[in-house]
């Protein structure tokens, strides 16, 4: 890897442990202003500080081994999806604070925002056989799919 490759990586990173940080603030908004899910959002926000740590653990690996790492074709693919996904974030956090959403929409909010970090394909960023950097990027669809579950438990029929 190039230290130009090095630093876009890097960037990404730093992109989604932001995203992260968001996901986290908003479900922790969203256990304030929907006290009867208030648990729910407590549990996903507290999920979320597994992605940051994960993503913290791959930074470190490539940025100490970045003859171990190969520039996968998903990483444009999943920069474009962290942007989207902060921006969505952003906007919705803004929006609830504006107006009171019913909790039914900002749980499907939630749901589309699991979704989208299963769809952005993590693992797939960099190629690499460092058996600790496999563990990190796969926490993160883990942890995902692990909140889109209490999501979908708490959305009606």
């Amino acid at each position: 890897m190039t230290p130009r490759d090095l630093d876009t990586v890097l960037d990404v990173f730093t992109a989604m442990q932001k995203s992260a940080l968001l996901l986290q603030q908003f479900y922790k908004k969203c256990a304030v202003f929907y006290l009867e899910h208030n648990a729910t959002f407590l549990d996903l926000s507290q999920d979320v500080e597994g992605f940051v740590r994960a993503v913290e653990d791959m930074r470190i690996l490539v940025f100490d081994h970045p003859d171990q790492f190969t520039i996968n074709e998903s990483l444009g693919k999943t920069s474009l999806a962290v942007g989207q996904l902060t921006s969505e974030l952003q906007y919705k956090e803004t929006e609830i604070k504006r107006k009171h959403i019913p909790d039914t929409e900002v749980l499907r909010f939630s749901q589309d925002m699991e979704t989208m970090i299963l769809e952005a394909d993590y693992p797939g960023l960099l190629s690499s056989n460092n058996p600790a950097y496999s563990k990190a990027v796969a926490e993160i669809p883990r942890l995902s799919e692990q909140r889109l579950s209490l999501i979908t438990t708490h959305l009606p029929a």
